[in-house]
């Protein structure tokens, strides 16, 4: 049985600190988290090959409470794990972590950092600049990754409708951006992955149903028929009156689709979303 030793502040930012504060963030252990950041330790870190910091992985496995706490003590949001470029709300977004999703999305509540009462008192005097702009403005819910995604895309594509039914709700949200990858809308991504329930949700908020993939230059209704989403197909038929069903043999020779898979994107992996 491991034993945690709590370093003294000449060594917090020592290589073994770092790693126990990484595993605290990503298995969800508060006390720990809570204490080495007391301590001084270095909270934008990064190891590992996927070069990932606390925060996303304390996101990464839902551990909204420890997300939190990192937010209070001045986690940088923005920051993405630079081997595939997902920040901390990407990954929230990708694996479905609705709480951690709103958490990340929502202003810092200021009585929460300055009080001092607060342990994390010392980091909000030490940066309080950094704090007077994040607490005062709520996060971006169209933030980039490195292939251009957004959350919103993320848990299109995955089926995550909790999380999607949150983000098409956030102030500030835009339906119809299009990734780097394959030039798709979140609609489109939903679409080809045959996620009946999203399309429905994204069509009442407003999504346009007829932007192509530019990729494919298939559009979401094209793109369901020839993966034979038929729930799909009957959502965007009852959004477009009118539509019809088109012939669809001549798109499947031209275009080869085969059939839709998520991506799947491991904190170890290299592929760039």
């Amino acid at each position: 049985m491991n034993t945690f030793i709590l370093p003294d502040k000449a060594s917090i930012n020592s290589e073994e600190a770092t790693q126990q504060f990484h595993i605290a963030a990503a298995t969800g252990n508060l006390a720990i988290v809570d204490m080495l950041i007391a301590q001084g330790i270095a909270l934008n870190s990064v190891t590992g090959l996927d070069r990932a910091t606390p925060l996303y992985r304390a996101a990464e496995g839902g551990h909204t409470a420890v997300v939190q706490t990192l937010l209070n003590a001045g986690a940088n949001r923005t920051l993405p794990c630079t081997s595939h470029g997902l920040a901390a709300l990407h990954i929230a977004a990708r694996n479905g972590h609705t709480e951690v999703v709103q958490t990340l999305l929502k202003p810092i509540d200021p009585n929460a950092i300055v009080s001092l009462m607060n342990p994390h008192a010392f980091y909000a005097r030490r940066y309080q600049h950094t704090y007077q702009i994040n607490t005062l403005t709520p996060f971006n819910p169209n933030l980039r990754s490195g292939a251009q995604l957004t959350p919103l895309h993320l848990a299109a594509q995955y089926g995550q409708l909790s999380v999607v039914a949150a983000l098409v709700n956030t102030p500030g949200i835009i339906l119809d951006l299009i990734d780097e990858q394959e030039q798709a809308t979140p609609l489109y991504m939903a679409s080809a992955t045959g996620h009946a329930a999203i399309v429905s949700l994204l069509l009442s908020k407003g999504a346009t149903p007829h932007c192509l993939c530019g990729t494919s230059g298939l559009s979401p209704f094209l793109v369901a028929n020839l993966h034979h989403h038929d729930a799909v197909v009957a959502a965007l038929e009852y959004s477009i009156p009118g539509l019809g069903n088109p012939d669809v043999s001549d798109a499947e020779d031209e275009y080869h689709v085969p059939p839709p898979r998520a991506r799947i994107v491991s904190s170890s992996s290299t592929e760039t979303l």
